[in-house]
């Protein structure tokens, strides 16, 4: 089976329940009032270990889309005023922690593909259920960087995914680092590491793209791709509880030996919310996986 049919028989559930309600805002992973939430494993992993990661990925997602506590820090700087409307001569870094956690909750598969890259996918009902004694906590951060000076650029980021499953003491962790020309992928199990290599993934194409959506190249899978889609919708999230601050200070640069003093404009944004996130859509493309994400402020 094509991967286009088993993503299409993913999202052509017969929803009810909230799409009756709201037709032109609900997301397709809404179902008769529970969430449905996609996990998916690594490449490369055997049958039974990859559903294990898949099914906690997808219930650290259904904990995110509750509720997420997010702290960050943005700041901007440049050296003159005329520069803030350029490129160069900036310097910029955002820092973000994030954690969720849920407790019980019962679930039932509802769909579940594995790709020829073995990995696997799957799709989870997911609701609310008291009388179960589990819990999973998901704590995650983000850090980007961009400089650019005298028309010498550099760009950085780390993206870190940690879930702890607490039913059975399991820890799984993604973490994805690119510095300069260094990219690096790895995903732990518990101690166990896992370096994800880069690969000309062909997928089939599915969906239509739309403005709104992000995106991310699959050369490191589909389980990279649904995180950085992630991640890039909580750092263009603009909170209403943000405190920007604009200043200006004096610095000190080295120049072949010569010290000049310059005057050097911040601006800083420092926020402190709890969000909801939610998969709304998504489509695949020129092996690139798009990704459209609701985030709202609670």
């Amino acid at each position: 089976m094509r991967l286009l049919l088993v993503i299409l028989t993913l999202l052509s559930l017969d929803f009810k329940g909230d799409a009756e309600d709201n037709k032109s805002s609900v997301s397709p992973f809404l179902y008769n009032g529970n969430y449905l939430c996609l996990g998916i494993s690594d490449p490369n992993r055997d049958s039974e270990k990859a559903f294990d990661q898949a099914v906690k990925r997808a219930l650290a997602f259904y904990a995110i889309s509750q509720q997420v506590e997010i702290s960050s820090l943005y700041e901007l700087y440049y050296m003159n005023a005329n520069a803030a409307y350029s490129v160069d001569n900036q310097k910029s870094h955002w820092m973000a922690e994030l954690s969720s956690s849920i407790s019980g909750y019962s679930y039932n598969v509802k769909a579940e593909y594995r790709t020829k890259y073995n990995e696997t996918i799957v799709l989870l009902e997911i609701e609310n259920d008291e009388e179960q004694n589990n819990a999973i906590s998901v704590s995650s951060s983000f850090m980007y960087y961009f400089e650019s000076i005298n028309g010498k650029t550099e760009y950085g980021e780390k993206q870190v995914v940690n879930i702890l499953s607490h039913d059975d003491i399991n820890i799984l962790e993604w973490v994805s680092v690119i510095d300069k020309t260094t990219t690096s992928k790895l995903s732990y199990n518990n101690k166990s590491k896992t370096k994800i290599k880069p690969y000309d993934y062909s997928y089939e194409d599915y969906g239509i793209v739309t403005d709104d959506m992000l995106f991310s190249d699959n050369k490191y899978g589909l389980w990279n791709s649904y995180i950085d889609t992630f991640f890039q919708a909580i750092s263009v999230f603009e909170s209403n509880n943000s405190l920007i601050k604009s200043t200006n200070r004096q610095v000190t640069n080295e120049i072949n030996g010569n010290y000049e003093d310059k005057s050097q404009d911040m601006i800083r944004s420092v926020m402190k919310t709890q969000v909801s996130c939610v998969l709304v859509n998504i489509s695949l493309k020129n092996n690139k996986f798009y990704a459209s994400w609701n985030v709202k402020e609670k």
